[in-house]
């Protein structure tokens, strides 16, 4: 039997990952993008306000990561559940548009013009009145 490689187990971990996560598909990868984004962001934001904290910084971390779990969550119910799976979507969505304010918010304290149409999308996202 081969030797499991560094590379060989972290293909298997990220499968199982995003096999618990339900896939990953453009909503998901949308929300990954905007994790990222929001965490890059928020550094520079405190480095702005010089008020760059590692203990913050690293609880910023942890906080990602629970998103992660509750998808996890909000997976395992539509599974659970005999109905069409919507926990999964809407739970994204709201992750979505939670990230997406912080970004906005975070870019807007940096001295970035943000679109109207940009802040307007993620607000109806965060208000439920989106299809």
């Amino acid at each position: 039997m081969e030797k499991l490689t560094f590379s060989g187990a972290f293909a298997i971990l990220t499968a199982n990952v995003v096999l618990l996560l339900g896939g990953y598909d453009k909503i998901l990868s949308l929300l990954c993008v905007l994790i990222v984004i929001d965490y890059l962001t928020g550094i520079a934001k405190a480095f702005k306000q010089k008020n760059l904290n590692s203990y913050i910084g690293g609880m910023g971390i942890f906080k990602k990561a629970g998103i992660f779990l509750v998808i996890i969550i909000a997976q395992k119910l539509d599974l659970a559940m005999p109905t069409d799976p919507v926990f999964r979507t809407v739970t994204i969505l709201f992750y979505i548009s939670n990230e997406g304010i912080s970004v906005i918010e975070n870019l807007a304290t940096l001295g970035v013009p943000i679109p109207k149409i940009l802040k307007d999308k993620f607000k109806n996202l965060k208000d439920g009145e989106e299809e």
